[in-house]
């Protein structure tokens, strides 16, 4: 049912940046919304680090909004800043969804932030509509508020224990806010 309209959003957006960190797209129903439509990558490394891929958290928030089992649905939507966003999945899906009335993806690698800007373009013309997204890059070291949010999300970003102090300090900077933080991660270790 959307394969003309995919089409037309891939060549909408392809300039957008090098494909060659990319293995392809994935088109991802949402409800009865639009779909999302993701740039990704199969490997691991390099310039884009974990954010190439979409990992089994991110989905499992995803579904929770979805289901309306988050904790502020039915209050309406709210202001989401998403930490290690990777491909945007987690945030994109619950602004499709009504969950979320604007929403602001960060990850600290530049490559992973330009994909996230992508996927809001292409996610956009799918829908043929604008989102109230955007894209930043974010370092949990030096963490900066972005402005006015009531949830800070995170799925998927716990795999790297050495990373937890900067993951806990940027928590600490951009809380209070009126739902917290919602962190999503699969055990990997007893590490992690």
């Amino acid at each position: 049912e959307h394969d003309g309209l995919v089409e037309e959003c891939f060549e909408a957006v392809s300039a957008a940046s090098p494909r060659s960190l990319f293995d392809g797209h994935l088109v991802l129903p949402c409800g009865s919304a639009a779909p999302l439509v993701l740039r990704v990558s199969r490997g691991t490394g390099g310039e884009l680090e974990t954010g190439g891929r979409v990992w089994p958290a991110a989905r499992v928030l995803s579904e929770l909004g979805s289901e309306g089992k988050l904790p502020w649905q039915g209050e309406g939507p709210c202001k989401v800043l998403e930490l290690g966003a990777g491909t945007g999945i987690a945030g994109l899906s619950l602004l499709r969804l009504g969950a979320a009335s604007e929403v602001i993806l960060t990850d600290g690698y530049p490559a992973v932030v330009e994909n996230l800007e992508y996927n809001i373009n292409a996610t956009a013309a799918a829908g043929k509509q604008v989102l109230p997204a955007r894209a930043s890059v974010l370092q949990w070291e030096n963490p900066w508020t972005p402005g006015d949010h009531d949830v800070v999300l995170a799925t998927d970003v716990c795999y790297h224990p050495p990373s937890f102090p900067a993951l806990a300090a940027a928590l600490d900077a951009l809380l209070p806010c009126t739902h917290g933080a919602i962190l999503v991660n699969e055990v990997r270790s007893e590490e992690t």
